[in-house]
Formats: C-alpha cells, sequence, structure tokens
C-alpha cells in the first residue's frame, strides 16, 4: 500500500480502486432552529419568575435582533467539527486562500469526509445524530450564558459530552489493525 494524495488515504494499485469513500453528513439551519426554539421556549416557560420580560429574552433566541449571534456560534460549530474531524475532513488551502469575517447563514451545512472502505454505516449515523445534538447544545449554552446564567452549566455539560462521543466515534475502527513487526520499511 501507498499514500497518493489525490485520494487522501491508502490505495491499492493492484485493484487500481481507492479504498475509500466519499460520506456527506449534511445540516438543516432551519432544523437545528426549531430545535433551539423548542428548548428556549420550555426553558422560559418553566423559569420561575413574573418577568415577562425575563422569559421573553430567553424565548426569543431565533428572532431578528438574536439570529446573527446564533449563525456566529453555528458556523463556529461547524468550523469545529470539521476540525475534530480532521483525519476524514482534511482540505488543502489554496494558493492563494482569501478569507473575510462576513456573517454568513447558509440553509444547509455539510461536512464532507473521506472514510475508510470499512467504516461503519452506523458510526456515520451516530456522528450525524451527534454533530447535531452538539451544535444545539453550544448554541444553548450560549445564549443562556447571555439571557439566563443558571442554565449555561447544564448545556456546556451537554456539548461537552457530545463532544466527547464524537472524539470516539472517529477513533472508532473496524476490523484488524495490522501493525509492521519492525518501524522501518
Amino acid at each position: 500500500m501507498a499514500y497518493y494524495p489525490q485520494y487522501g488515504l491508502d490505495y491499492n494499485p493492484e485493484q487500481n480502486v481507492p479504498r475509500t469513500k466519499t460520506v456527506t453528513l449534511n445540516f438543516k439551519r432551519q432544523e437545528i432552529l426549531d430545535d433551539l426554539k423548542q428548548y428556549s421556549f420550555v426553558i422560559g416557560d418553566i423559569l420561575n419568575t413574573n418577568d415577562e420580560h425575563a422569559r421573553h429574552q430567553i424565548q426569543d433566541i431565533a428572532e431578528d435582533g438574536n439570529i446573527d449571534r446564533v449563525t456566529r456560534v453555528m458556523n463556529l460549530c461547524m468550523a469545529e467539527c470539521r476540525e475534530i474531524l480532521f483525519p476524514y475532513t482534511k482540505e488543502n488551502v489554496d494558493v492563494s486562500e482569501l478569507r473575510t469575517n462576513a456573517l454568513e447563514a447558509v440553509e444547509e451545512y455539510n461536512i464532507e469526509m473521506l472514510v475508510p472502505d470499512d467504516f461503519s454505516s452506523t458510526t456515520v449515523t451516530l456522528l450525524e445524530q451527534l454533530i447535531h445534538e452538539f451544535i444545539v447544545a453550544r448554541i444553548m449554552a450560549d445564549w443562556m450564558s447571555i439571557t439566563n446564567k443558571q442554565e449555561t452549566a447544564t448545556w456546556l455539560e451537554k456539548a461537552d459530552d457530545a463532544l466527547t462521543k464524537i472524539r470516539r466515534c472517529k477513533n472508532k475502527r473496524t476490523g484488524r489493525i495490522r501493525r509492521k513487526m519492525h518501524p522501518f520499511p
């Protein structure tokens, strides 16, 4: 086996086929926003106060004046997930790449991964669910840090738990691992 940069992982020249597959995880912005609205509504509804202003501040997570903050954190979460899945998401930097810090709200977020042939479909499903949960929990933690500090720790704990599980999924392997007897060829 040899490493071929155009395929990213091992390539078997005898079979003339890459030993990898491309998997794309797709996250719809509206589904994430719907989860955020539901959680924030419940938290605001059970808030132990008669202060309607405090209640609506929590519940208005996806309203016009607040959505920019949610978008920034959502973009950050997606970048963080791509980085955590680095062995599978590596992308080369262009010769002349220009980045701007402009706020960009996309309707769908994609994480494209180049995974080994024997990567499990169940692991991909679990990764998809965990990433969604991480994004929602991370945004909720950020929002609660602004509107209801008592809830922040709960959501940070949920986000950290999902992140730990994502890292575990990344490190799972199927099949045998063959190690050479000698470290040098």
